[in-house]
């Protein structure tokens, strides 16, 4: 079972939150995010004291995967922060605002040994796939 975690359940979260809990290898621990009040689901573990949080939830849950679902402007932060923790991280839509973001992020994966996957959904639409 690969213990998962979440940091922001907004509207692409929660969207990524209940399509894993239907595939099976993936044990949802639990979620961070200042906004919400609860997930619906009394077995994940909502961490929503304050921006910060999101840290307790590392610190408590250890997980080893947590996808990045908060607003671009924290993913580099919060991923950096996860693979500090162990953790590997799937990184919803770009994770970044610019190039030179992502290295601090890069020298800590590469340095730890973990991974950092980066979600797209948008490339695989038809028509970005459609060959004239």
């Amino acid at each position: 079972m690969i213990k998962t975690a979440f940091i922001g359940v907004g509207y692409r979260g929660m969207q990524l939150l209940r399509l894993l809990r239907h595939i099976p290898g993936f044990r949802i621990l639990a979620c961070a995010d200042p906004g919400m009040e609860d997930v619906g689901m009394p077995d994940v573990a909502c961490y929503n004291r304050g921006e910060h949080d999101y840290l307790n939830m590392l610190e408590e849950q250890t997980p080893d995967l947590v996808f990045v679902a908060s607003p671009w402007q924290c993913h580099v932060q919060h991923a950096i922060h996860c693979v500090e923790h162990g953790a590997d991280v799937a990184l919803e839509i770009k994770g970044g605002l610019y190039l030179d973001e992502y290295k601090p992020l890069i020298d800590l994966a590469e340095r730890t040994g973990k991974r950092v996957y980066p979600l797209e959904n948008t490339l695989f639409l038809r028509e970005n796939m459609a060959m004239v």
